[in-house]
């Protein structure tokens, strides 16, 4: 059995596991959009999620935030159409940007976040809907 654990871990991470230790992340009303925040002690590994905008098809201004104390998170936003958004936080830098993604037809963004011994990070993901 001790011999089968290393093996079954190892598979877990390379699967695209985050392991992140710290509170749930936080939603919260930003301009007419969301803005999401995860809070983290320590951070290993990658996951890849969807964020549900709520409207297919539709352009979005969005703007990312990484930083860490130590150690590297990098996020990207992808949008339908291919753009991606990218930020690197390193060792006590904050990186941000910010463009204009298109939601897919389920009205969804794609966030893929990966974490290389991050300590003491943050990152924040804001998107709101462009009128017109």
């Amino acid at each position: 059995m001790l011999r089968v654990l290393p093996i079954v871990c190892a598979t877990w991470l390379l699967g695209g596991c985050l392991l992140m230790a710290g509170p749930a992340p936080s939603h919260e009303p930003w301009q007419g959009g969301t803005r999401t925040t995860w809070v983290m002690v320590s951070a290993q590994g990658s996951t890849r999620e969807l964020l549900d905008t709520g409207a297919a098809d539709r352009a979005y201004a969005v703007e990312a935030t990484a930083e860490t104390r130590s150690g590297s998170i990098a996020v990207v936003v992808r949008g339908a159409d291919g753009v991606e958004l990218a930020v690197v936080g390193r060792g006590g830098r904050i990186d941000a940007a910010q463009t204009t993604l298109v939601s897919d037809a389920n009205g969804r963004l794609e966030l893929t976040m990966q974490a290389w011994d991050a300590r003491a990070g943050k990152v924040v993901i804001s998107y709101r809907p462009i009128d017109g």
